[in-house]
């Protein structure tokens, strides 16, 4: 998995503004180890961290090795496996300002966001993607897991409108 790159495009919306976007490069940290990457654009839903097992399970296509962009409220989940055989799974998230925040999960995290108040449909789950998932939900729904985030830049995360734990509708996998 490679880092980010600064934001280098934008993207028009029906209303004809343009929105910052943060440049990716996608593809495994060491060459010749397995990797995949998807990204679920702002306007697809998230499945439910309950249904999330693999990375199949993620709605979209995977993605080639190279560049794409990420644009507000998109995430990008990757997944590498290790020298080890284990597979190490994190995300990123585009926000309005055209800053792109990475996470992973932790225990913490979700203990965080079940004290701000996530939606319990949200709480099942288990395993590093579904994590990541769960945390995803999250930042869209304008909640913070993260302490060292500055509220601003989680809460700035572009959706076109604020999305409420009532709307959320899992996605169907792609087997």
């Amino acid at each position: 998995m490679r880092s980010l790159n600064p934001n280098t495009a934008t993207e028009s919306n029906p209303a004809g503004r343009t929105r910052a976007a943060a440049s990716v490069s996608l593809g495994p940290s060491e060459h010749g180890r397995r990797s995949w990457a998807k990204i679920v654009r702002s306007r697809v839903d998230l499945p439910l961290p309950s249904d999330v097992h693999d990375a199949r399970c993620i709605p979209g296509c995977f993605l080639r090795q190279g560049e794409d962009e990420l644009f507000g409220g998109d995430v990008l989940f990757e997944g590498e496996q290790n020298n080890d055989g284990l597979w190490e799974y994190r995300a990123t998230m585009q926000v309005s300002d055209g800053a792109a925040i990475q996470f992973s999960c932790s225990a913490d995290a979700k203990a965080r966001l079940k004290d701000q108040g996530l939606d319990p449909a949200l709480w099942p789950g288990s395993g590093e993607l579904a994590g990541l998932v769960r945390i995803a939900h999250a930042l869209r729904l304008g909640l913070n897991p993260f302490p060292e985030w500055a509220g601003p830049l989680v809460s700035a995360v572009a959706l076109g409108g604020r999305v409420e734990a009532s709307d959320l509708r899992p996605a169907r996998p792609r087997l």
